[in-house]
């Protein structure tokens, strides 16, 4: 969100508005748990939230200000409780959403835009699509999503996906709030991630004076890669994580999920400027 955009929520209180980040960092309209937002508003914008209260002092206020849309359902697991799942409104994605479509539009043009518009588990299968232009859309915009959940700033393209008919796709992010500011992500269409493909991104995030690289895995992550980005890790100030088609699965279904991924993967690379 831009600084003119807090401005006009000034009424809001901090906590307030990292989760109205964290909602729109979902991009698309789609019924979420609470939950799951606080924890993606308290690990990547900094909101402090106490879960008891999170409802009366945080989801209800963005509610009547018509940011947030709130269902109750039934405890699933048989308790006697209530869930509240809460959707993005047309109108924080008219004044959040779309500004950031148009900035990845500039770039890269209307159609990966009408790509990001869609739930995460059809760009997951885009990326399984019988021609390689709707392959390459499908890894850019799986890029950019996991990326907008962690509240960074697409910057430019180094190799779109159309590019390579949709086997590989080199976007590169910054972000304003992280310690690690400029990441480098690497979206491999293959059966496994390789040590060459480690190697390559490792070598060229000297060239890009990365601080973080990420290489997304369609499939598997070949054991010889994670071995050898952990190697480099342990000599040299590169923060390295590795997303695999398992961990896809999870963030689709749990968008908070990329936090633990990337906190298994380093601890480092979610720390805090």
């Amino acid at each position: 969100m831009s600084a003119s955009k807090d401005v006009e929520l000034a009424d809001f209180c901090m906590p307030q508005r990292a989760y109205l980040r964290a909602l729109a960092s979902m991009v698309v309209e789609g019924y979420y748990l609470a939950t799951e937002i606080m924890r993606l508003a308290s690990s990547v914008h900094g909101g402090s939230y106490e879960e008891r209260s999170l409802l009366e002092r945080v989801v209800l206020p963005l509610e009547h200000a018509g940011y947030v849309s709130l269902q109750l359902r039934s405890d699933e697991n048989g308790v006697s409780r209530t869930v509240p799942l809460v959707s993005p409104t047309e109108k924080l994605i008219g004044e959040y959403v779309f500004p950031l479509l148009d900035h990845v539009e500039r770039g890269a043009g209307k159609d990966l835009c009408l790509l990001l518009r869609r739930p995460l588990g059809d760009i997951l299968a885009c990326t399984k699509a019988p021609d390689g232009r709707s392959r390459g859309l499908a890894l850019d915009a799986l890029a950019i999503r996991l990326m907008v959940l962690l509240n960074l700033v697409y910057i430019d393209a180094r190799v779109h996906g159309t590019a390579t008919d949709g086997t590989m796709a080199q976007l590169l992010f910054e972000s304003t709030s992280l310690l690690l500011s400029r990441w480098q992500v690497h979206c491999r269409n293959a059966e496994m991630v390789t040590l060459d493909d480690v190697a390559t991104a490792v070598g060229l995030s000297y060239v890009l004076r990365s601080d973080v690289v990420v290489m997304v895995g369609m499939e598997a992550i070949e054991p010889r890669s994670q071995r050898f980005a952990c190697e480099v890790m342990e000599n040299s100030k590169l923060r390295i994580a590795m997303i695999n088609r398992a961990d896809l699965e999870c963030v689709e279904r749990a968008p908070s999920a990329i936090i633990d991924v990337l906190n298994r993967e380093s601890r480092l690379v979610l720390a805090r400027g």
